[in-house]
């Protein structure tokens, strides 16, 4: 029987199905109520550029059986630039009743080792302001609000 609580791990190079059903789950807390439907390609497209994580919980059903389930993810992208590597974190979800403990830091912090395996400066990050308590954990964490103007083209 595996350790009881919560683990971290990549999302595998080679796309499960289950995996993306994993993402599709947790995309209603991202977008709302009529979240983007993704594929197998959207995700290993994302893996071609950085990495995914999810946030796994150990449970036990009715009979007591055991198994991990996903109740988190986040991802991390990774941008080549003429002053060297960024990165933007995105996706950083957490599923209600699995909020407050403590997850999306350990989900972030993942991110964060990864980019400083990869020899990051910088990293980005955009939340809604909506969303209290993730902003909260991103100034914790170090994060700093910049006084910018974010600029989106629809094509």
């Amino acid at each position: 029987m595996p350790e009881s609580g919560i683990k971290i791990e990549p999302c595998s190079y080679v796309i499960a199905e289950s995996e993306v059903g994993d993402v599709n789950m947790l995309m209603p807390l991202l977008y709302g109520k009529n979240p983007p439907v993704l594929k197998k390609e959207n995700l290993q497209m994302v893996l071609s550029h950085g990495e995914i994580v999810f946030a796994k919980a150990w449970t036990e059903d009715d009979a007591g059986v055991g198994f991990w389930v996903t109740v988190g993810m986040g991802s991390i992208v990774f941008v080549q630039k003429l002053r060297g590597t960024t990165a933007q974190i995105e996706d950083v979800a957490v599923k209600e009743g699995h909020q407050g403990q403590g997850i999306g830091r350990q989900i972030v912090n993942a991110l964060l080792d990864e980019a400083k395996r990869r020899g990051v400066k910088q990293i980005n990050l955009t939340s809604k302001p909506e969303r209290l308590a993730a902003n909260v954990l991103y100034q914790k964490l170090g994060f700093k609000q910049r006084n910018t103007n974010v600029y989106r083209l629809e094509l």
